[in-house]
């Protein structure tokens, strides 16, 4: 029983410090750095591929764009639907929009 009660602890502690991390913006420097005008150094031969998994209903076609530096880039309207239950035990509906 000491096991499991001290596993469970670590996990949530786990799920609370990515939460967090999630929950952070990105400073103004990151941004600026990200459309910068000038193309950024190369950080020699390293590959590594990017995965963004979207959750929703994209609502409209994505809007493309190029940036200051001719960098291309994606503008979606996302659609995420959640169900509350009230204290009363009644459902509500919500509708969020988010603009990624």
């Amino acid at each position: 029983m000491l096991r499991v009660t001290a596993l469970s602890r670590l996990a949530s502690r786990g799920l609370s410090l990515s939460s967090a991390r999630a929950a952070e913006q990105p400073t103004k420097k990151e941004v600026e750095a990200l459309f910068a005008e000038a193309p950024q150094e190369r950080r020699g031969n390293a590959y590594s591929m990017n995965r963004v998994e979207i959750v929703g209903g994209v609502a409209n076609d994505p809007l493309f764009k190029t940036a200051k530096n001719d960098r291309p880039f994606a503008l979606l309207n996302v659609i995420t639907n959640s169900r509350l239950r009230l204290a009363n035990g009644e459902y509500r509906d919500q509708v969020d929009s988010s603009i990624s």
